[in-house]
C-alpha cells in the first residue's frame, strides 16, 4: 500500500494527473448542475412560477450553454486518462449519457426529463470511475517509479 503523502507528490511532480482529476470532478459537477436544471424547472412551473426565472430555465440557449462545458470536460478528461488506466467502462458510460443528453434536446416532456436525468447519471458516474481509475493507476505507478528510482 502506498503512503498517502507519496501519491500527493507524484501529482504534483506529474502535473498531467492532476489535471485529469479535477476535470473530471468538474464534469461530474457540471453534469449535476444539468440535473438540478432539468428537476427545479419542472418544479418551478408545477408551483404556478412564472416570469424571468422560468423563461430563462426553459430557454434553449441554457440546454446548449449547459453542454458545452459538459462536452468539453468530457472529450478532455476522457479520452486521454483511458489512455493511461485502458478500461473502456468511463467513456462507454459517457458516450450513451451525451447521446441521452443530445436526444433531449429534440424531444420534450416527460421523455426529455427522462432522457436527461439518465444521460446526466451516466456522465457523473462515468466521471468518477473514470476518476477512481485514473487515481488506482497513478498509485500503481508510484509504488513503480519509487522502487525504479
Amino acid at each position: 500500500m502506498t503512503h498517502p503523502q507519496i501519491v500527493i507528490l507524484y501529482h504534483f511532480k506529474n502535473n498531467l494527473p492532476v489535471r485529469n482529476l479535477v476535470k473530471d470532478l468538474l464534469g461530474a459537477l457540471t453534469s449535476a448542475l444539468c440535473i438540478c436544471h432539468c428537476l427545479l424547472t419542472p418544479i418551478l412551473i408545477g408551483f404556478g412560477v412564472t416570469g424571468l426565472l422560468v423563461d430563462s430555465l426553459t430557454a434553449e440557449w441554457l440546454h446548449l450553454a449547459l453542454l458545452g462545458p459538459i462536452l468539453l470536460l468530457l472529450l478532455t478528461s476522457l479520452p486521454s486518462a483511458h489512455c493511461r488506466h485502458g478500461n473502456a467502462l468511463p467513456l462507454s458510460l459517457a458516450i450513451i449519457g451525451i447521446s441521452l443528453l443530445v436526444t433531449s434536446l429534440f424531444i420534450h416532456g416527460k421523455i426529455e426529463l427522462l432522457l436527461s436525468l439518465s444521460g446526466g447519471l451516466l456522465l457523473i458516474t462515468a466521471h468518477l470511475v473514470n476518476r477512481h481509475l485514473l487515481h488506482k493507476h497513478i498509485s500503481k505507478g508510484v509504488t513503480t517509479d519509487l522502487l525504479s528510482e
